[in-house]
């Protein structure tokens, strides 16, 4: 548990300038067969996020790696899934992740919000985790 608060704490006080821009989304479905539109934590098991053996990227490219980095991100952050009941939980989880990351909440706004939630925050994980 103090794992993931430090993980939230440290990911949150990322700060990085660089927007990020990934390729075209259209270029990107016709090189990648998968079905990437499936809904997560569904009551129904048959519509659950499906789990894959290969990333969808092609081998060697800089997709790739880029892709690898972001496995060996999450990899050191764990799993999140408990910390998340639904799939618009992880949605905003995700976005508050992302915008972190690439800059777009500022380093105040970061501040901000986490010492406004700061209670409800530590509530929630220790409740879930």
């Amino acid at each position: 548990m103090k794992f993931i608060t430090a993980a939230l704490l440290v990911l949150s006080n990322t700060s990085s300038s660089t927007a990020f821009a990934p390729s075209s989304a259209s270029a990107r479905a016709n090189t990648y067969p998968h079905e990437l539109h499936t809904r997560l934590y569904s009551s129904d098991p048959d519509q659950t996020e499906p789990v894959v053996q290969n990333p969808p990227t092609v081998v060697g490219s800089h997709e790739e790696l880029m892709y690898s980095l972001g496995v060996n991100l999450a990899r050191q952050l764990g799993d999140i899934r408990p910390l998340v009941e639904t799939g618009e939980e992880l949605t905003f989880l995700a976005k508050g992740m992302l915008d972190t990351v690439v800059g777009r909440l500022s380093e105040d706004g970061q501040v901000d919000l986490l010492q406004r939630r700061k209670a409800d925050l530590n509530a929630l994980i220790t409740q879930r985790a």
